[in-house]
C-alpha cells in the first residue's frame, strides 16, 4: 500500500511538470509567454520635445537625447513599426530600422537634425549693402551679390567666401546696377542685374570679376545654368541664353522677347524667375513672371505657355527631385504648384500668409527652407504641403544650399548658416 501511495504521487507530480512545460494549463495564457522591451535612441536632438510612436499605438513623448522605452513591452513574435508621429518645432527627426519582429529586446536608433532650423550669422565686411542672391560651387567656393556699394555708388556689392562663416567683399564696376542673381556654371560664377548687366567671374573662387551689358540694357531679374553649362537669364519682357558656357560679351547671348518677330508667344510683362531641372524630361526649363506667366523649354530657344491657368503674379520657381515648382502670389491668394513636366501643375500647398512674398526655395535632405521678399525664413519637411514660420529669423530674402546646410543672405549684408 505505501508503495502505491509513493507511485500515485510520484505520477501527480510528473503530470503537473509536463503540464508546466507544455504550456497545457487548461487553456489559460502560457506561463512560458515572453515579452520583450521596445525602446528608441535619440541623437542629435536638443529642443522642444516630438512624439515618437509604433504600430501599436504605443507613443513615447521625447524630450532629448538618450534611450526611452515604449510603456508596454511586446509578446515575443510581434511586429513593430516605429515612426515620428509629430516632428519637433526646430529640428527634423528621422527612424533607422525601425520596423520588424520582436524576439529579443530591441533599440531603434532615430536621428535628429537641426539644419534649416538652427542658423548663425556669419562674418561679413561692414557696410555691405543688401545682397539679393547666393550660390556656391558645392562645397570649396561661395558668392553672394547685391545692392550697389554705398561706399563708393558706382560698383555693384559681391562677397565671396572658401567657407559660408567668413566673408570678404569685391566691387565689380556695373555703372551704379545692382546685381540681382547669380550661379556657378561649372568654371565660373555669372550674375545678373539690373540695366542688363552681365558679370563674371574669371575664375571658380569669385574674388575677381568682369561684366558687361546684354539685351539692350534691359532689366534682368533672374539666371539660371542649363544643360552642359550655358546660362539663360530672364527679365524685363526677355530671355537670353548664352551661346557659350564661359560667356564675355554681348555677342554671346541671343536674347528673345515677348511682343515682337522673336518672341515667346503669349509672354508680355516681367519674368521674375527660371529654373532648370535635368530631370523632368531629360531636361527643362521654366520661367514665371507677371500677369500668371509661366512658360517651359526643353532647349531655353523655343518656348511653350504651361497648360496650368495661375491666378496672378508668379514670384518664383524651383527645381527639386524630379519636379518643378512654381509660387503665385496676389497679396491675398497664394499658392505653390508641382508639376513633373513643366506643362500641367498640381496644387502642393495653399500657403496663404506663411507663404505670402516667397522669393527663394532650398533643400537639404528632406527638409526645406523658403524666403521671402519680407525677409522671412520658413521651413516645410513634407514636400511644401505646409510651412512653419521661424520667427526669430528676419531680413533674409534669399536662400540656397549645398550638400550639408543653407545659406541665407539679405538685408544689410545679412548672412545666415545652418549646418
Amino acid at each position: 500500500m505505501k508503495n502505491n501511495i509513493i507511485k500515485i504521487a510520484l505520477s501527480m507530480v510528473l503530470a503537473v511538470a509536463v503540464s508546466y512545460c507544455t504550456g497545457d494549463n487548461g487553456g489559460g495564457t502560457s506561463p512560458t509567454d515572453t515579452t520583450f522591451t521596445l525602446s528608441v535612441s535619440v541623437t542629435g536632438y536638443n529642443a522642444s520635445n516630438f512624439t515618437l510612436q509604433n504600430s501599436d499605438a504605443q507613443e513615447i513623448n521625447i524630450t532629448g537625447n538618450g534611450t526611452s522605452s515604449f510603456p508596454t513591452n511586446i509578446s515575443s513574435g510581434t511586429a513593430y513599426a516605429v515612426t515620428v508621429k509629430t516632428q519637433p518645432s526646430d529640428a527634423y527627426c528621422t527612424v533607422t530600422s525601425g520596423s520588424g519582429t520582436i524576439s529579443a529586446a530591441v533599440t531603434v536608433a532615430v536621428t535628429c537634425s537641426t539644419v534649416g532650423y538652427n542658423w548663425t550669422v556669419a562674418t561679413v565686411p561692414a557696410s555691405t549693402s543688401t545682397l539679393n542672391a547666393v550660390t556656391n560651387n558645392g562645397t570649396t567656393s561661395y558668392v553672394a551679390v547685391g545692392e550697389t556699394d554705398a561706399t563708393v555708388g558706382t560698383s555693384a556689392t559681391v562677397v565671396y567666401a572658401s567657407s559660408p562663416s567668413s566673408w570678404a567683399r569685391v566691387l565689380v564696376a556695373t555703372s551704379s546696377l545692382a546685381l540681382n542673381d547669380v550661379v556657378f556654371n561649372g568654371t565660373r560664377y555669372v550674375a545678373v542685374g539690373d540695366g542688363g548687366i552681365v558679370a563674371t567671374s574669371v575664375d571658380a573662387t569669385g574674388s575677381s570679376w568682369n561684366s558687361f551689358v546684354i539685351g539692350g540694357s534691359a532689366q534682368l531679374n533672374a539666371v539660371t545654368v542649363g544643360a552642359s553649362g550655358s546660362i539663360v537669364a530672364v527679365g524685363a519682357s526677355q530671355i537670353c541664353v548664352s551661346t557659350s558656357i564661359n560667356p564675355t560679351s554681348n555677342a554671346d547671348f541671343n536674347c528673345i522677347s515677348g511682343g515682337g518677330s522673336n518672341t515667346i508667344t503669349g509672354a508680355a510683362g516681367t519674368f521674375n524667375d527660371i529654373s532648370f531641372n535635368a530631370n523632368v524630361n531629360s531636361g527643362t526649363y521654366i520661367v514665371v513672371g507677371q500677369s500668371a506667366a509661366a512658360f517651359y523649354s526643353t532647349n531655353a530657344t523655343s518656348w511653350t505657355a504651361a497648360s496650368t491657368t495661375f491666378q496672378s503674379h508668379l514670384t518664383a520657381s524651383y527645381a527639386t527631385g524630379s519636379s518643378l515648382w512654381v509660387f503665385d502670389d496676389d497679396g491675398s491668394f497664394r499658392k505653390l504648384y508641382s508639376s513633373t513636366n513643366g506643362n500641367s501643375y498640381t496644387t502642393t500647398s495653399s500657403g496663404g500668409s506663411t507663404m505670402s512674398g516667397t522669393s527663394s526655395f532650398a533643400k537639404v535632405n528632406s527638409v526645406y527652407v523658403q524666403t521671402s521678399t519680407f525677409g522671412s525664413v520658413r521651413n516645410s519637411v513634407d514636400d511644401g504641403a505646409t510651412w512653419v514660420a521661424q520667427s526669430s529669423i528676419t531680413n533674409i530674402i534669399n536662400v540656397v544650399s549645398d550638400s550639408t546646410g543653407f545659406i541665407g543672405v539679405g538685408t544689410s549684408g545679412k548672412i545666415i548658416t545652418s549646418y
